[in-house]
């Protein structure tokens, strides 16, 4: 999972749209950023990965990962703990999309204090499904899952150890700006990084509902916008 070449192929071997049909029954919709398409004002959905299991097959030949005999090239692990099903089964529908590019993943669910602990305190893991949230601004909920100065064990934050000097420095930068239209292209250029080097794949987003009165707008109804 170190090299670039994996984490993009496994990103064409997922089909995200499955996994809504069949995980979320389709109440949701495929995730094409890091950052939620709800936050419309700096969200980009140009760096996607179509679903392309032969160009996954590629990716992973590339890396000099080749199939042995069995037809397998590695195993991976993906945990995910109980209490949310559709992560379980987005899970399984992985490891069905994974194994058809030769990568033979185990599915392990935990309870939510082990999840924690194996994951995020321990760093125990090779993939897990994590829900998390991207507003009401990103500075606050999606910075401290990529910045370098967040590589801590500790629930929620950067897990996968993720780095690079030049996400950190858009940033430390983005939240101080002032103008919209600049904050927003910083943001687009932080999606761009992302989506390339794939620390994490957006799986799908869960759809927020509400209801409001039409005399009012930009309503915030909780925490998670």
């Amino acid at each position: 999972l170190k090299d670039i070449k994996v984490r993009q192929a496994i990103a064409y071997a997922i089909d995200r749209n499955d996994i809504v049909k069949k995980a979320l029954f389709g109440e949701g919709k495929v995730a094409k950023s890091h950052i939620g398409s709800g936050l419309s004002w700096l969200y980009t959905d140009k760096f996607d990965y179509a679903f392309n299991p032969a160009k996954a097959n590629q990716l992973l030949d590339e890396a000099g990962f080749k199939r042995g005999a069995d037809g397998k090239r590695f195993p991976l692990r993906i945990h995910w703990a109980s209490g949310r099903d559709y992560e379980g089964r987005a899970a399984e529908i992985i490891k069905d999309n994974l194994r058809a590019v030769g990568i033979d993943v185990t599915v392990q669910v935990l309870d939510r204090p082990s999840f924690i602990d194996k994951v995020f305190r321990n760093w125990d893991f090779d993939l897990a499904n994590q829900l998390f949230t991207t507003g009401p601004d990103p500075s606050i909920s999606v910075t401290p899952r990529y910045h370098s100065n967040q590589i801590k064990k500790a629930p929620f934050v950067n897990g996968m150890g993720y780095s690079n000097p030049a996400v950190d420095k858009l940033f430390d930068a983005e939240f101080s700006i002032i103008d919209r239209t600049k904050r927003a292209a910083m943001w687009r250029d932080i999606q761009q990084h992302l989506m390339n080097d794939l620390p994490a794949l957006p799986l799908f987003e869960v759809p927020p509902i509400h209801a409001a009165s039409a005399k009012y707008r930009d309503i915030v109804t909780g925490s998670q916008g």
